[in-house]
């Protein structure tokens, strides 16, 4: 008799290990995939698919350790994410996560370029729910001056940057609206026949709900294929057509400290094979050089 799970093993879920040991996995999530059970999805997640590998060890972990899952990507967002295996790795995981040492990297492609080639968008959000749905709402800037992180500062050094002015905020305030970051970097920017694009580099020092897709859309600088925060527009039904609930946003590096042998490890997942034919229908180069060539991480992380 097989043995029963809290959460339904599905050896049908697709994903790719990156990286595992005794005492926690790095998979690869293809977008479309939804990261754990819930309303609508209780058999067909990348959590699913985990189980039915290491289902005794998840198991084991229980509710309060969330099955091992130490955090998640929208459905739409393909790239890296983290299992624990192990109690202590997900404890200290844990702890990494809240105090922000482990570093992510998200690549983007979105429609027009932001203002500077580089910055940061210091805007806090808050979580309501609109329509039945979780959507994060930006609360008015209060224009602090900041510093561009080492990581994502242009070749030009630092430079102060204003708190972007969001087109879609909402005026929330109270215990709600929290500190959300995000540093970013052009990588390329390209203007074909469905107007300019441009491919984005984001460093979260934060990890608010639809963060990057949140702070993309209040920059006017909205997330291909995001009609949650970007409408029906032409771009966003172009990507439609090319991969349905798909988004432009992948989670490709990850950097972190092995919380039992205290390694350093860093990731890559290499972008979606889908952004090719995306990038080669708005003429925007989309290769392994263009991100080699320009990712890295910062010798520092956390807030300012």
């Amino acid at each position: 008799m097989p043995p029963q799970y809290s959460v339904s093993p599905n050896p049908k879920v697709s994903f790719q290990t990156m990286y595992e040991d005794e005492h926690l996995l790095v998979l690869n999530k293809p977008s479309g995939l939804v990261t754990q059970p819930g309303a609508k999805h209780q058999h067909d997640t990348l959590l699913n698919g985990a189980f039915s590998v290491w289902g005794k060890r998840l198991q084991n972990l229980g509710k309060k350790r969330d099955y091992g899952l130490l955090h998640r990507l929208d459905r739409g967002t393909s790239g890296l994410v983290m299992i624990a295996l192990s109690a202590e790795a997900y404890d200290g995981l844990r702890s990494q996560f809240e105090s922000r040492e482990i570093q992510k990297l998200y690549w983007t492609i979105v429609s027009g370029a932001p203002r500077d080639r580089s910055g940061r968008c210091d805007v806090d959000i808050a979580e309501q729910r609109i329509n039945g749905k979780k959507r994060a709402v930006l609360v008015p800037p209060r224009f602090k001056k900041v510093q561009t992180s080492p990581r994502i500062s242009s070749s030009r050094g630092q430079r102060s940057v204003l708190r972007h002015r969001s087109s879609s905020s909402s005026p929330v305030t109270g215990p709600r609206a929290q500190k959300a970051i995000t540093d970013y970097r052009v990588l390329h920017s390209r203007r074909g026949a469905h107007g300019l694009t441009s491919l984005v580099e984001c460093q979260l020092l934060t990890g608010r709900l639809h963060q990057i897709r949140a702070h993309m859309r209040g920059m006017n600088t909205p997330v291909l294929g995001d009609f949650e925060y970007g409408g029906k527009s032409a771009l966003n039904l172009l990507v439609k057509g090319l991969k349905r609930d798909h988004l432009a946003l992948h989670a490709g590096s990850l950097c972190f400290t092995h919380p039992i042998d205290q390694r350093i490890i860093t990731l890559n997942a290499d972008f979606p094979t889908w952004w090719t034919a995306l990038g080669e229908v708005l003429n925007l180069a989309i290769d392994s050089e263009v991100i080699q060539r320009n990712t890295g991480f910062a010798t520092e992380s956390g807030l300012p």
